[in-house]
């Protein structure tokens, strides 16, 4: 009876450690869904999305991802963000996101020697088809602010450049500043 008492215990603390997220990213970008696991090197990585069934966002398994139950929206667009796993890293990154990634994903790790992968994270991801006016993350797209940037760098180095080559220039030869407008001797 006391070994049972101490059985659910540890479930409900295990069950209550899971961490859930909430996720912005936007379209068109990489998300990474943080991770980790205490686990030195878990045997599997499960990332599911709650509305998808049978299939897997990524299904990690034997050092490589298993794409025979791989949901097909998330072929060649998904990848860990660290394939060795260091320090727990099962990070899942979502390339090129859309709207229609929307949804609630699990992160499961299964272990030598146990059967069911163990729920470490649940997060609910939102992608947004734009990001907000103002988001310095997501910067000027085509790069033109850097161009501007840039080239107003350069002119100010140009003029800085050229002021200080005329003083150097006054400096060295003050005997050809003569002044033009002094009528000459002997006229």
């Amino acid at each position: 009876m006391v070994c049972l008492m101490i059985m659910l215990i540890c479930s409900a603390l295990r069950i209550s450690s899971v961490s859930a997220e909430d996720v912005t990213g936007y379209s068109g970008q990489n998300v990474t869904l943080n991770c980790t696991t205490t686990e030195n090197k878990p045997v599997a990585v499960e990332w599911s999305r709650t509305d998808l069934k049978d299939e897997f966002v990524l299904l990690y398994r034997d050092d490589q991802i298993d794409p025979s139950i791989q949901h097909p929206d998330y072929k060649n667009r998904v990848d860990l963000a660290d394939r060795l796993m260091k320090d727990g890293n099962v990070s899942l990154v979502l390339m090129n996101a859309t709207t229609n990634d929307n949804g609630t994903y699990e992160c499961r790790v299964r272990i030598q020697g146990i059967l069911d992968a163990e729920l470490i994270r649940t997060i609910n991801l939102t992608v947004s088809a734009l990001p907000p006016p103002g988001d310095k993350k997501s910067g000027n797209q085509d790069g033109s602010m850097g161009l501007i940037v840039g080239l107003i760098v350069s002119l100010l180095v140009v003029v800085v450049v050229v002021v200080v080559l005329l003083l150097i220039y006054r400096k060295q030869f003050p005997c050809l500043q003569q002044k033009t407008s002094d009528p000459p001797v002997g006229l």
